[in-house]
């Protein structure tokens, strides 16, 4: 983990002392918003769905904030009715030797929110069609089998992560106060946790051109699965492909098990015939076949996962690009519903859940982006070096997300 900053550091401690303290959920949400911008109680209570006569209510608890250190009173709007106007100090941050001291159900509590204010972003950027207004976002899920080794690396590489976004939202921030640029809004996401053990599969094998000797350097395996990505994406491509293509790259399955999980029981034929679509162009591979009353179950796994990145997306429409991403997000959300419902995601105090909702300027995108490319290559890389330890008692199934996407304008509730 790289070492806290003064300001990171007091946050972790400010936080602590909340969490500990008889913390209540308001607390945690009005935190999160002064964290994203300047608000009134009365703002906030509009923003959770309270109503304006519960402000008193969430007064209360802001004032409480402000007596921990964690927010400041940045404003007041004078005469009758006098407003408050607060802001946070520092972002809610809980590090991961805090997190021992919580209980699992505090644990999950915080994670719980984090998780719909993730939502929420994902909503928002998805009906303004901002998530996919640049080419060049970061949007991907990765479905591991890690042993503790790699587990350990997964957690420490998204922490680093962490403070690398910290460190460019301050340089953002110094360089748009000297150029007087505005700035941008972005969200960026990182995610790593377990997952209950149901969700264990036994891992694709390191990608390779020729099926059996792996290929090396690793940015070679995954510029194969990029350019079999855009083929399909560019030769009349059909949503049951794409969620056939992302469920195989996690695990074997048959036409039959595919078309139950996406619920089209009734259309297994439909289902067939995209997935002989995906096998003639060389994106799945025929495993095994099993005799089932008098004929043969096919059983398929990818030969390379789904993965769209960078400048194979300039050659997509939006509504392309926004299928694919609506897709994704819908994957994530499984994962983390799965997660929460079954307490995996909390289940170690170093897993990592970060949502920064971030304004940028344009060089302040381009490292953010750069950032979750790094992240995500060295992602891939810790997959395949647990693959050749091939240490698979100790094996846990990991959820791996990362997204960076601009947001559409923030717009205050009225007062």
């Amino acid at each position: 983990m790289s070492p806290l900053n003064p300001t990171t550091a007091k946050s972790i401690k400010a936080t602590a002392r909340q969490l500990r303290g008889g913390w209540h959920p308001v607390q945690i949400q009005a935190m999160t918003i002064l964290s994203e911008r300047v608000a009134s109680p009365s703002e906030i209570a509009v923003e959770l769905g309270l109503t304006r006569a519960k402000a008193g209510y969430v007064s209360h608890y802001v004032k409480s904030l402000r007596d921990l250190g964690l927010v400041k009173l940045v404003r007041t709007t004078p005469g009758r009715g006098t407003q408050h106007f607060y802001q946070a100090i520092t972002p809610f941050v809980i590090s991961d030797a805090e997190a021992e001291g919580m209980t699992l159900e505090e644990r999950l509590a915080v994670s719980s929110w984090t998780i719909s204010c993730i939502n929420r972003d994902f909503l928002r950027s998805i009906e303004s069609k901002t998530i996919d207004e640049r080419t060049d976002r970061h949007l991907t899920r990765f479905p591991l089998v890690l042993d503790e080794a790699a587990i350990e690396d997964l957690f420490a590489e998204y922490t680093a992560g962490f403070y690398r976004t910290e460190q460019i939202q301050a340089e953002s921030a110094a360089r748009r106060e000297t150029s007087g640029e505005a700035g941008r809004p972005m969200s960026a996401i990182m995610a790593s946790f377990l997952m209950p053990e149901s969700s264990l599969r036994k891992p694709i094998e390191p990608w390779s051109e020729d099926g059996d000797a792996p290929v090396s350097p690793p940015t070679r395996q995954i510029d194969s699965a990029l350019q079999a990505t855009v083929r399909m994406l560019r030769s009349g491509w059909q949503p049951i492909q794409i969620q056939a293509l992302t469920i195989l790259s996690e695990r074997e399955a048959s036409p039959k098990e595919i078309a139950a999980e996406l619920g089209l029981q009734d259309r297994i034929g439909l289902v067939g015939y995209h997935i002989g679509q995906l096998h003639a162009r060389g994106q799945i591979e025929l495993v095994r076949q099993v005799p089932v009353r008098g004929a043969n179950a096919h059983f398929y796994r990818a030969s390379a996962p789904l993965v769209l990145m960078g400048e194979d997306a300039d050659q997509m429409t939006i509504e392309e690009r926004m299928a694919v991403s609506c897709w994704t997000v819908a994957c994530i959300n499984h994962d983390f519903l799965l997660a929460v419902e079954t307490r995996t995601i909390d289940e170690r105090s170093d897993r990592h859940l970060t949502r920064f909702p971030l304004l940028l300027d344009e060089q302040g995108i381009s490292d953010l982006f750069a950032e979750h490319r790094r992240i995500f290559y060295k992602t891939k890389q810790i997959q395949d070096e647990c693959n050749a330890r091939r240490s698979e008692a100790s094996n846990r199934a990991v959820s791996a997300i990362l997204a960076s996407f601009p947001m559409p304008e923030i717009q205050s509730n009225p007062v």
